[in-house]
């Protein structure tokens, strides 16, 4: 949210309702401000922010953002948890000061107003004490199962693989066996018995001539010719 100031003076006096009990830093406020007051130039000035709950409690913080927009400056500060603990009215104020601390600007007071939580009252309770007692068995359950370790996360994401290893050395070649001892021949075989003489064959020629020749068929295919005489 932009607070525009004239001078000293926020443009709006009124209360701003700007965050909820229990946030923390998700608002931020922007303080613009003319870069001179009076001819001194406040640029270069330190910048605080001082606040103040009325439920009681006050302190300041330097975490501010300091930037230049044309002829203005830019406060940007957050709100933190500690500023939002307590619902209700908060002020602050924006106060400039020189290395010296020999000039300090202080501006008029901004009013914001921090919303309050839900409340569980007697009433409520009352109303519907079964769903109350019902709430905190659930819950009493939960806290009983988380210290068992019944209750587990999510899966975690499977991580990257990691890079192959560098291969082992190659292992020496181990000894020839021996060789083993020859083994025993075996025994011989018993020799078959003879066969019968089979009959005595006609006489033959006693010599012959032998003839041999090769000539192309009609088809030219080569014929292969043998011829045999007996010699007398």
């Amino acid at each position: 949210m932009r607070i525009e100031f004239i001078g000293k003076s926020p443009v709006t006096n009124e209360i701003i309702s700007i965050s909820n009990l229990g946030e923390q830093n998700v608002d931020t406020l922007e303080f613009v401000l003319a870069k001179t007051y009076e001819g001194i130039e406040l640029a270069g000035f330190i910048p605080s922010i001082e606040w103040a709950r009325a439920a009681g409690g006050a302190d300041f913080t330097t975490d501010i953002l300091t930037s230049v927009e044309g002829e203005s400056l830019v406060y940007s500060w957050t709100l933190n948890e500690e500023m939002l603990s307590v619902p209700g009215k908060l002020s602050c104020r924006l106060c400039l000061q020189d290395d010296a601390n020999s000039q300090v600007w202080i501006s008029n007071i901004v009013n914001l107003y921090v919303m309050g939580g839900l409340d569980i009252t007697e009433a409520l309770i009352e109303t519907y004490p079964e769903n109350y007692r019902e709430l905190w068995d659930n819950i009493a359950q939960l806290r009983a199962d988380v210290e068992a370790g019944m209750v587990r996360g999510p899966q975690g994401v499977e991580g990257p693989v990691g890079p192959q290893g560098i291969p082992g050395p190659q292992g020496e070649e181990g000894p020839q066996g021996e060789i083993g001892p020859q083994g025993e021949q075996g025994p011989q075989g018993i020799q078959g018995e003879t066969g019968p003489i089979g009959p005595k064959g006609d006489d033959g020629w006693g010599n012959a001539l032998y003839g041999y020749s090769l000539s192309l068929d009609e088809d030219g295919d080569v014929v292969f010719s043998y011829r045999e005489e007996p010699i007398e």
